[in-house]
């Protein structure tokens, strides 16, 4: 469906985010180090047996699970939604829900600040009372049309 397409019918349009790949490598590459250093250290106890080893590999699976499903999640999840109304951005299990009509200003970035953004080819939204946010969308321009399409009036330059 086209970004007019969207607009016109109040459905919304959900962007990807640009993921650069040196960052994916090191999210995914995060994830194998903390399974590896959890199944050695389960390794190691399982090797000394008893009710010790036992209670270190229950302690331990969830420092995987997290150590692991976290940047998995991140990369698999991270998107931005245009609504009628929202611009809704989700990474992870973490949610940002910003008024269209709370958007000022949008510039191009490459800050390296933490931000729901796989890539450092960012946009930098300003909100309401001094709130930022940076994403980055892999169709940048569609994403901005969106914006514009459902009511933001604010200006876009590039940095």
């Amino acid at each position: 469906m086209s970004v007019a397409a969207g607009a016109e019918s109040g459905e919304s349009i959900t962007f990807k985010s640009r993921v650069d790949r040196w960052l994916a490598a090191v999210l995914i590459g995060g994830a194998a180090f903390a399974v590896f250093v959890v199944l050695f250290a389960i390794a190691a106890g399982v090797a000394t047996s008893g009710p010790v080893a036992l209670l270190s590999a229950l302690l331990l699976a969830p420092i995987a699970i997290v150590g692991a499903g976290l940047p998995l999640w991140l990369l698999k999840s991270t998107r931005y939604e245009v609504t009628a109304t929202h611009l809704k951005v989700v990474s992870g299990p973490f949610r940002w829900s910003i008024p269209i009509k709370d958007i000022g200003a949008i510039t191009r970035t490459a800050n390296p600040l933490s931000s729901p953004a796989l890539s450092l080819r960012r946009l930098r939204i300003e909100q309401g009372r001094g709130g930022v946010i940076m994403v980055s969308p892999e169709d940048e321009t569609g994403f901005l049309t969106a914006l514009k399409e459902r009511g933001w009036r604010g200006s876009a330059a590039s940095r």
